[in-house]
């Protein structure tokens, strides 16, 4: 089913496993509703482009470990492939999700049919579940694009 991504709009739900700290889980867009969410897709575990997004969300993940943020990263890769990769790259601090059966990177509009992999995908929805900001590139996550997402979320939270 296509859904069509509109701003100001409820984000698509998703249901995926994955990995977080060598434990697999299961992540419901539905279960993380009392926090600003940022929803990485990526193009697959072991290539380049994606170790290069990895390690700039790992930098950025330490920006926002004191923030109410949830960074998640995913692709159509299995658990089993995070779980290679991560002993790779090294632990880090978010989950990497499994889309195995494409139906979430469909839903956002990042998959690629050709190569049954992903387009570099950021996405924002706030703590409502509604999608406040996104940007779909054949291109890595570049970091002026994280920079507008923390833009984004300091001008809707108000810090007492």
């Amino acid at each position: 089913m296509f859904f069509e991504l509109k701003i100001n709009k409820p984000a698509p739900n998703f249901k995926l496993e994955g990995v977080l700290h060598n434990q697999v889980h299961t992540w419901l867009l539905s279960e993380l509703k009392n926090c600003w969410l940022i929803l990485c897709f990526y193009e697959g575990d072991f290539s380049q482009a994606s170790e290069k997004t990895m390690l700039l969300l790992r930098e950025y993940a330490v920006k926002l470990q004191e923030q109410p943020i949830q960074l998640l990263a995913c692709s159509t890769d299995s658990v089993l492939s995070h779980q290679g990769w991560l002993k790779q790259l090294g632990q880090l601090n978010f989950p990497l999700l499994s889309d195995i059966h494409h139906t979430t990177a469909i839903d956002y509009g990042v998959f690629v049919e050709d190569t049954a992999n992903c387009l570099f995908g950021t996405f924002l929805i706030d703590p409502k579940g509604i999608l406040k900001f996104y940007q779909v590139s054949a291109d890595p996550i570049h970091p002026k694009t994280l920079d507008i997402i923390w833009d984004v979320i300091q001008s809707k939270t108000i810090v007492i």
